[in-house]
């Protein structure tokens, strides 16, 4: 009787150590999925935040790129750079080329608005066009001669001021722009 008192104690001892352990194994296992999940959930949203960083960065960069080659753009179909070709008795020729150059900063910024920044697109469609008209009036202007065609050098002027008053409001607009999607990017990761 004692062996047999011995045995149903010996076994309900290691039953209830291997329901403990089997016990003790399940829960840690939940624990271990739950925390492996939660680190998944954690390094997802790292990376998220990672990427959106790089894109907030290259999106700043992009704005400013956008802001230099409107102020190049600004200059060159100002009124200053008018009086400044015409004193220089710039030759038609050197101004195709020039425009020429200016061209480049146009097809660049196109295709800027184009990829990143469609909401300002149709007012650069706007300064490209006045960009084209000022160029055709100032080469018109560059090969009128003051002293024999008074008339003509004075409407194409005219023109050329009015141009360029079109170009400032447009190029308004796209800073304008450019400062909004400046300034929500740059709130939105304000901690």
């Amino acid at each position: 009787m004692i062996a047999t008192n011995e045995i149903i104690s010996f076994l309900l001892g290691a039953g209830v150590t291997i329901l403990t352990t089997l016990l003790n194994n399940r829960y840690q296992l939940k624990r271990d999925k739950l925390k492996f999940e939660n680190d998944l959930i954690l390094e997802d949203k790292k990376n998220e935040f990672e990427l959106d960083k790089i894109s907030r960065v290259e999106l700043l960069s992009d704005l400013e790129r956008l802001n230099t080659i409107v102020g190049k753009l600004e200059h060159s179909i100002s009124l200053t750079s008018s009086v400044i070709e015409s004193e220089k008795e710039l030759s038609h020729l050197d101004f195709d080329s020039k425009y020429q150059k200016e061209l480049e900063h146009l097809i660049e910024l196109e295709s800027l608005t184009v990829s990143k920044f469609t909401e300002i697109y149709d007012t650069v469609c706007s300064l490209s066009g006045l960009h084209n008209q000022y160029w055709g009036n100032q080469r018109l202007l560059l090969l009128t001669d003051i002293n024999t065609d008074r008339e003509s050098y004075v409407s194409l002027q005219s023109r050329i001021i009015k141009i360029s008053n079109k170009s400032k409001k447009e190029i308004s607009k796209i800073r304008n722009l450019s400062l909004q999607f400046a300034k929500r990017t740059k709130n939105k990761y304000v901690t």
